[in-house]
């Protein structure tokens, strides 16, 4: 299978050729753009306004939440939004990140980092946040809508293409324009190339929400782990994994913050000394509880997954 995957040109073609899979490219250029813009690029624009290093450093943290959208992965599968809801069950998570996006490039387009730094980092975590559960429904869309025509092989090559493809967008021709004219215009101007995309999102083709109570009785089949252990056990280090994001959040704040005459400012390095660890234990926690699920877990999921895609 992966032998016949078209590349380059033929890849282009292959995505052109279907609605899912043009479609696919979209939104891997929609997955694609923010990364670059706020992981990459957000940073060449604090050093071109003399941000000090350490503070570029701390708002570069804002990556963390593309490693903690496992968190509320759940709840973008699980949860119809109000109105939103009636597009369909993943694009209605999708064009509210997108809208979230919006957001974030306008508001970092008309900010300035010399001059409000904290503003500034605010819009950035909304961006970062929006663009991780971006990401989720994304990759949820991707498995629901493959079928034999638009393998989901083929949908994951295009979504490669298109994530290539807005790397650069967001990554070395932002930077040319960057050089032609203000950041912040750089920064509208991607947020208007989201605009176009959310109209991509909203004429997409799109999956039945499930009938409820199908996952719970995956969940309760003989062999399984006890619904009421996994639940307890996934509270708990939910719990932890919010203790360790709060105070991640609350350290950054006070990083951002304008320090007063005579104050010290806090250090990186005491942090992550003094805190690291515990966080550390929390994610190697969560891993022992999905470990401990054994087997069971794996066949469960594909279980409920094959029966997900088998429903109308």
């Amino acid at each position: 299978m992966a032998a016949g995957r078209p590349k380059g040109w033929k890849l282009l073609r292959a995505a052109l050729a279907t609605r899912k899979a043009a479609t696919m490219l979209a939104f891997g250029f929609s997955s694609g753009l923010p990364f670059a813009l706020l992981i990459g690029t957000l940073n060449a624009w604090l050093g071109d306004a003399k941000i000090n290093l350490a503070t570029i450093g701390v708002l570069s943290w804002i990556g963390l939440g593309y490693a903690f959208k496992f968190l509320w992965s759940p709840l973008i599968d699980r949860v119809k939004l109000p109105l939103l809801g009636e597009l369909g069950r993943r694009k209605s998570w999708i064009v509210l990140c997108q809208v979230g996006l919006i957001i974030s490039f306008v508001g970092l387009g008309l900010g300035d980092p010399a001059t409000n730094i904290s503003g500034f980092a605010i819009f950035a975590v909304i961006g970062a946040f929006a663009s991780a559960t971006q990401d989720i429904a994304v990759d949820a869309w991707r498995i629901d809508v493959a079928d034999e025509r638009t393998p989901v092989e083929l949908l994951s090559a295009v979504y490669q293409f298109g994530y290539r493809t807005a790397s650069i967008v967001g990554g070395a021709f932002a930077l040319l324009l960057a050089a032609r004219m203000p950041w912040g215009t750089v920064y509208l101007i991607m947020a208007g190339l989201v605009v176009v995309l959310i109209v991509v999102a909203v004429t997409a083709p799109d999956t039945q929400r499930p009938p409820s109570g199908i996952i719970e009785q995956g969940l309760e089949q003989a062999g399984e782990v006890n619904l009421t252990v996994r639940t307890v056990a996934l509270t708990i280090v939910g719990l932890c994994w919010a203790w360790a994001i709060i105070t991640l959040g609350r350290f950054m704040a006070s990083m951002l913050a304008a320090q007063q005459a005579g104050t010290k400012a806090p250090s990186v390095a005491d942090f992550t000394s003094h805190v690291g660890p515990w966080t550390q234990g929390i994610r190697r926690g969560r891993h022992a509880v999905r470990a401990g699920e054994g087997p069971p877990h794996q066949a469960r999921d594909a279980r409920v997954g094959a029966r997900l895609l088998q429903d109308p």
